[in-house]
Formats: C-alpha cells, sequence, structure tokens
C-alpha cells in the first residue's frame, strides 16, 4: 500500500510518527485495517486499507521507516519511554501539589472558622469593662461563688463576709482565702 498518512500520530515499525507523517504501508505485524477505522491512517488517494497478506513484501514490525525524511520529528522507543517517566514524575507531582493544596486549604477553613470576629472581641472586652473581671478558673470555692450568683472579683469584694460563710461550702479557712484575693470593700453609697 501506498499513500498512507496518520491524521492523529501512529506509533509503527518501531517509531513514533507525528500528524501528517508517510506511513510506511509493508510493516508487519501491523493492523492497518484497525488503525484506518480507529481514524489513525488515511489513504490519500481515497484506496481502501488492507492488512498486509501473507506472501507480500514486508519490512519486519521494528524496522525503522523506509519513508523518505522529510524533516518530520520520529522519537524511537527509549525516546518515548523517557517522554513516558517525565510524564509520569510530572504527574506525581501534580497530584502530590493538589493533595497539599486541597489541605491546606481545609486547615484555612478551620482556621478562619476558630478566628475571633473582631465584632465579638470588642464585645467582649466592653462587656468586661461593665461587668468586671470574672473570677479566676482557680479561684478558691469558685464553683460555690458561680451557683450563688457571685461570678466577678467585684461581687465577691463587695460581699460582707457573714454573707459567704453562709454559703454552703465557705467556712472561716476559705473566707480568708477569699479574702486574700478579693479583700472586702465598703460600698460608700
Amino acid at each position: 500500500m501506498k499513500n498512507l498518512i496518520t491524521p492523529t500520530g501512529l506509533y509503527i515499525g518501531g517509531q513514533w510518527l507525528q500528524p501528517g507523517d508517510v506511513v510506511p504501508g509493508n510493516v508487519a505485524d501491523f493492523d492497518y485495517e484497525k488503525a484506518a477505522r480507529k481514524g489513525m491512517l488515511n489513504d490519500t488517494e481515497g484506496a481502501e486499507i488492507r492488512n498486509v497478506q501473507p506472501g507480500e513484501q514486508t519490512v519486519p514490525a521494528t524496522a525503522p521507516s523506509t519513508a523518505p525524511d522529510q524533516g518530520e520529528q520520529t522519537y524511537t522507543a527509549e525516546a518515548f519511554g523517557r517522554v513516558q517517566r517525565d510524564h509520569d514524575e510530572l504527574h506525581q507531582y501534580l497530584t502530590t501539589a493538589q493533595q497539599k493544596l486541597r489541605e491546606t486549604e481545609a486547615q484555612l477553613v478551620q482556621a478562619r472558622a476558630a478566628a475571633a470576629d473582631p465584632a465579638d472581641v470588642a464585645a467582649l472586652t466592653e462587656y468586661r469593662e461593665v461587668v468586671g473581671e470574672l473570677l479566676p478558673a482557680t479561684f478558691p470555692s469558685r464553683k460555690v461563688l458561680f451557683d450563688n450568683g457571685y461570678y466577678t472579683l467585684d461581687s465577691v469584694r463587695y460581699a460582707d463576709d457573714e454573707t459567704l460563710k453562709d454559703l454552703s461550702g465557705i467556712g472561716g479557712s476559705r473566707l480568708a482565702e477569699i479574702r486574700k484575693l478579693a479583700p472586702l470593700t465598703v460600698n460608700e453609697e
């Protein structure tokens, strides 16, 4: 067969042909009919494309093409292997980079969700200025004081000793610890 070209590129006879390259028509063990059905092979004169028949003069399937070199670029199996390895490495790098990007984006979403809204921070600051500082977590009998409505240092400072002693769980020694941290303040009203 003569007048064969590849519109898509084709691997035949141990080499890669670029789109538009002339395809040798006498390579043994190459399925010309299948390549034509897939649109990878055309006859420039519209002749029927058929496989090489036994007894016809053929070129071994791995022999280089005898097509004239018109400056078209061909690839050897070795060169194609290098290109394929490079492609695989780049694909792996891309996949890894995309995974890291997804993880970083997820971390950013979490950080944004956990970040305090500036308006909330301002409201909390204003609340603390109005209400006062809450009892620290290590404050003696904090739970008892909270359960009885004493949430801030100021509320404990203005409560007299007898009122605090009347609370269940606060005795003389515990009151002494409380007064070291929140001394009694007399209300001058």
